[in-house]
C-alpha cells in the first residue's frame, strides 16, 4: 500500500486564539484559530473543525492490464473560512486530505 502526501499543503503561520464551545452537555471542545495562507498569497483567518470519520469507502477501478486499483480519500483536517460564505450563505469549508492508494498487480500487468 502506498500513501500519496496532502492534496493541498499549507503552513501555519500564527495560532491566534482557542475558543470554548459549548453545548447542552457542556464543553465540546476548543475551537482553535489559525491563519492560513490562501490561494492569493493572503492570509484566511480559519477555525479548525473537529470531526468524526463514520466511513471510509474505497473507489475501484480495473485497470486494462488485469491490475486493480484501489483509491481512497481520507479526511485529516477541517477548516471553516471565517467571514466568508459561497453565493447561497453557506460556510466555506477547506478540507486537507490524504489520497491512501493501493494496487493489486495482475499476473500479466504491472511489475
Amino acid at each position: 500500500m502506498r500513501l500519496s502526501g496532502p492534496s493541498w499543503a499549507y503552513t501555519p503561520i500564527v495560532p491566534l486564539e482557542f475558543q470554548h464551545r459549548t453545548t447542552r452537555e457542556g464543553i465540546e471542545g476548543m475551537e482553535r484559530k489559525r491563519q492560513l495562507p490562501g490561494p492569493d498569497g493572503n492570509p484566511l483567518h480559519v477555525t479548525e473543525v473537529g470531526f468524526r470519520a463514520t466511513g471510509e469507502y474505497w473507489n475501484e477501478y480495473l485497470l486494462d492490464d488485469g491490475t486493480i486499483a484501489r483509491v481512497k480519500l481520507v479526511v485529516v483536517n477541517v477548516y471553516r473560512v471565517d467571514g466568508q460564505t459561497d453565493p447561497k450563505g453557506q460556510p466555506v469549508y477547506l478540507i486537507e486530505s490524504n489520497n491512501v492508494v493501493a494496487i493489486s498487480a495482475s499476473e500479466e500487468g504491472g511489475a
